[in-house]
């Protein structure tokens, strides 16, 4: 029956290009076809009816719904390891999730997908090219498991070009990855390549290690498939350290696991290795036709290219020089489909084109963010020169207004001593006069008369020295002075006035002109007067401490 709905698919391809047939005609039968076989669960009719319609789409026209078919046929193709047509249609399914921005997942998803396949077909460059795509957009959001399938594919394709500090970095990224999701399926496939990164630095006793673990692992979570994987890399491992039963051990536990012709293909070969190194050739032949021929129904051209390599060198041992010749022609042939030397040269010129672009991207980032803290310094600068001038202007002016004030408070000052000292001469001449008045006279009366004016002329001059206290006498009725006597009531009347001085922000000089003491007697009676009210070290100056009494 498939084979008539196959006849038909091809009848109307061929009709299409010489009768005139209605394009949504061909398409609705086309589409019928496809339709019903999903529902009736034939997924290769379907699949071959979705090629036909597929392979009429211009990649430009490509919708969302185009693009969905192109992913199950791709997904179909991929399983039956038709990797070069899974790529055909997975490339449309890609350009036609790229159109539309609300399907960026679907988008990175295929875009994975592409790189796992050009990964399998040894086309590491564009491998590299599309999981930095898909990298790009999951890297947007939370990691997922997507996320780490990228970070571990990138880990596997610098793997593949040699830069093994790399590749191991990428795989230590996704085993954290892997642990802090808890995800661990990714766990042992990361433990897994990280044990054949450590086996190739020649630590075997480390990569014994890890694979146990990865089996424990699969055991646990019941990943069979994965385990079969790791059983066949431990028991390589046995097998290029000798221990051959060991590895045939592993190889008896992986078979019955095996669920896949990749898989299968690989025991065999491995099989057929132990059986060589034991020197069983008729053994190791038969396993190594029997990987061969898996091997021919899906595209793995680097594991049939070694194959095809040991039973060359098995033929020529054994003298069987025609199936050598046989084998090495079939070897070259694969080859030529295979070019995994050239696929490196071709990874390492797109990753060092990647890199490039990379570091001109950072070079760019950093001359833009030093222009820009240049002009904000500048900024700065130009602001702080400004304030400093404004600063500086203001102080000038403080300067000068202060100079004024002290000019003319010392103007003041001088013509007040000038007057004091007038006065001061005028009361002395005065009362000398009248002395010398007084002792010419010898009236009684007369003499105490005078003794009693000069007496007079003597206070007046006490009230004039006392003038300018006068006009303080209020301060010392104040709140200020009432919470210093509270707290010091020891104190004596003179430290009580020169503590209200001294609260009036009054200098050493202005008291002792008001006092009429000696700058020295007001900074003797200062000093007496900190340690009285206990005030230490010049941290705190006097005025600062009695503000605290207002």
């Amino acid at each position: 029956m498939r084979y008539l709905r196959l006849c038909l698919l091809v009848v109307l391809s061929f009709l299409s290009g010489t009768v005139k047939v209605s394009a949504e005609s061909r398409d609705s039968v086309l589409l019928g076809l496809y339709e019903n076989s999903l529902e009736k669960g034939d997924i290769p009719d379907a699949m071959d009816a979705a090629a036909v319609i597929l392979s009429r789409i211009d990649s430009a026209s490509v919708d969302v719904q185009t693009a969905a078919m192109a992913e199950d046929l791709a997904e179909y193709l991929d399983k039956s390891f038709r990797y070069s047509e899974a790529l055909r249609w997975r490339s449309l399914a890609s350009a036609g999730y790229g159109k539309s921005p609300e399907h960026r997942r679907d988008y990175a998803r295929n875009e994975l997908e592409l790189a796992k396949l050009y990964y399998r077909t040894g086309t590491f460059h564009k491998s590299f090219v599309h999981v930095n795509n898909a990298m790009d957009v999951y890297s947007e959001g939370r990691e997922s498991k997507e996320h780490l399938e990228c970070v571990n594919l990138l880990g596997a394709l610098y793997y593949a070009c040699r830069d093994y500090d790399r590749s191991k970095e990428y795989f230590s990224r996704c085993v954290k990855g892997a642990e802090s999701m808890r995800d661990t399926s990714m766990l042992v496939l990361a433990l897994n390549n990280i044990a054949v990164y450590i086996y190739s630095q020649s630590d075997s006793l480390q990569t014994r290690r890890l694979l146990t673990e990865c089996a424990e692992l699969c055991r646990e979570s019941g990943n069979t498939s994965m385990l079969a994987r790791v059983y066949i890399n431990m028991s390589l491992m046995s097998i290029r350290a000798k221990s051959y039963d060991t590895a045939r051990e592993y190889l008896e536990k992986a078979r019955p696991i095996l669920t896949d012709v990749g898989e299968n293909g690989q025991y065999y070969y491995y099989s057929g290795l132990l059986s060589y190194n034991q020197g069983n050739m008729d053994a190791a032949v038969v396993s190594l036709r029997k990987a061969v021929d898996l091997y021919s129904l899906g595209e793995f051209g680097e594991r049939r290219q070694a194959c095809l390599e040991l039973l060359q060198e098995i033929y020529a041992e054994e003298g069987d020089y025609e199936n050598a010749y046989n084998s090495l022609y079939e070897y070259y042939q694969a080859s030529r489909q295979y070019d995994r030397e050239g696929a490196v040269i071709e990874l390492f010129k797109v990753q060092n084109d990647r890199l490039l672009s990379e570091q001109r991207a950072e070079e760019i980032s950093r001359r833009r963010t030093l222009t820009l803290w240049l002009s904000i310094s500048i900024l700065l600068l130009a602001l702080i020169s400004v304030f400093a001038v404004m600063m500086y202007k203001r102080r000038e002016y403080d300067i000068k207004r202060r100079e004024q004030e002290l000019a003319a408070k010392k103007e003041i000052e001088d013509l007040k001593q000038m007057q004091q000292y007038k006065t001061d001469c005028l009361v002395n001449d005065t009362i000398e006069n009248l002395n010398k008045l007084g002792a010419g006279i010898e009236d009684a009366g007369q003499k105490e008369q005078l003794a009693r004016i000069c007496s007079d002329l003597k206070d007046t001059k006490k009230r004039d020295e006392w003038m300018e206290i006068k006009s303080f006498v209020p301060k010392f009725d104040s709140d200020f002075y009432r919470n210093l006597i509270q707290a010091y009531p020891s104190l004596t009347l003179n430290e009580r006035r020169l503590c209200v001085f001294l609260n009036m922000s009054l200098t050493t000089k202005e008291i002792s002109d008001i006092t009429r003491q000696s700058v020295q007697s007001i900074n003797t009676a200062r000093g007496r007067l900190r340690r009285k009210l206990g005030i230490n070290g010049d941290n705190v100056s006097m005025q600062e401490f009695l503000s605290k009494f207002n």
